[in-house]
């Protein structure tokens, strides 16, 4: 089995998103040692925007103004897209963005979503990773340290994160899976939820080792050079954005396999064997639930198991 990428991703060839909004103060401040990015949908599970509230109030439980800036990757699906009117004339390369009331009201608000254009579904999944690569590379270049690609839905242990980098080498251009164990496998998937096209990566070639989507931490130079390598690469609809991103997109940049963020436990009888950064709370995830888990965390309730 070929430990290689195949050609269809050795090949040169332009990828690009637009932004149909970006925060007007995204990294207009001091250098942050952390920038958040949360994969997160209009509705959010039906809420409206309930899940974000609870993420923002647990940022600010968790970590000092000071170390981080939060910001939420989301498609333009509750966007309309006009033609800009210059001189009374439709101009056929220029466009203004109409947002409805609520999302307005949250733009407004908290000035912290960063919207893409293109539609917002799970499909589009690796589209609006690509939007928060662009992000961090077109607008906070050089002004922080760290990056994390999360979930919506997941609970971050923050305070263990910077204990974490505070004891522990790792390479300036380096990945760190935050749920604890690399995903490794012998073959491709292709069938399951998770599957691929034969096509898009062939049997004879063995995967990368990749982080899951849901919880990853990366330096800033990590962080650069795979959007170099996405920026020249046709995905061909490659829709595991993780495999894709720190998988594929990682072997072909030249960064070393990512890093388990795992820890056994020595001293808590409670708390699992091993344990890990990220609790993935799937549909549970609600605004009373992840203020529940912050409540429990801050209790030493919350136990954090490790997993892949």
């Amino acid at each position: 089995m070929e430990n290689q990428l195949p050609r269809i991703y050795q090949e040169t060839s332009e990828t690009k998103i637009d932004f149909a909004y970006v925060p007007g103060k995204a990294c207009k401040g001091p250098k942050r040692k952390f920038i958040a990015l949360i994969k997160t949908s209009f509705m959010d599970n039906g809420s409206k925007g309930r899940r974000r509230s609870a993420l923002r109030e647990i940022f600010a439980k968790m970590l000092n103004k000071d170390e981080y800036e939060l910001y939420f990757l989301i498609g333009s699906t509750n966007v309309r897209k006009q033609m800009k009117m210059v001189d009374g004339k439709m101009k056929d390369d220029s466009f203004v963005f109409k947002y409805e009331k609520d999302l307005k009201n949250e733009l407004e608000t908290f000035d912290d979503l960063v919207v893409g254009d293109f539609e917002d579904n799970y499909e589009n999944l690796p589209i609006k990773t690509f939007l928060g690569y662009k992000f961090l590379n077109e607008k906070c270049d050089g002004k922080y340290e760290f990056a994390t690609f999360t979930d919506d839905d997941a609970f971050i242990d923050w305070p263990f994160i910077k204990q974490y980098l505070k004891e522990t080498a790792y390479e300036s251009s380096s990945i760190h899976c935050l749920k604890g164990n690399l995903i490794e496998k012998v073959r491709a998937p292709y069938n399951g939820k998770y599957w691929l096209w034969h096509e898009l990566w062939p049997s004879q070639f063995k995967p990368p080792s990749y982080c899951n989507g849901q919880c990853a931490l990366l330096t800033s130079e990590a962080v650069s050079k795979i959007y170099t390598a996405a920026k020249i690469t046709n995905r061909n609809n490659f829709r595991l954005e993780d495999f894709f991103y720190v998988g594929i997109l990682r072997l072909k940049a030249g960064i070393p396999n990512p890093k388990p963020f795992i820890f056994k436990n020595t001293t808590n009888t409670h708390a699992p064997h091993y344990r890990s950064a990220c609790y993935h709370m799937a549909d549970i995830a609600r605004y009373d639930t992840l203020i529940k888990a912050l409540e429990q965390y801050d209790e030493g309730k919350l136990f954090i198991a490790a997993s892949a």
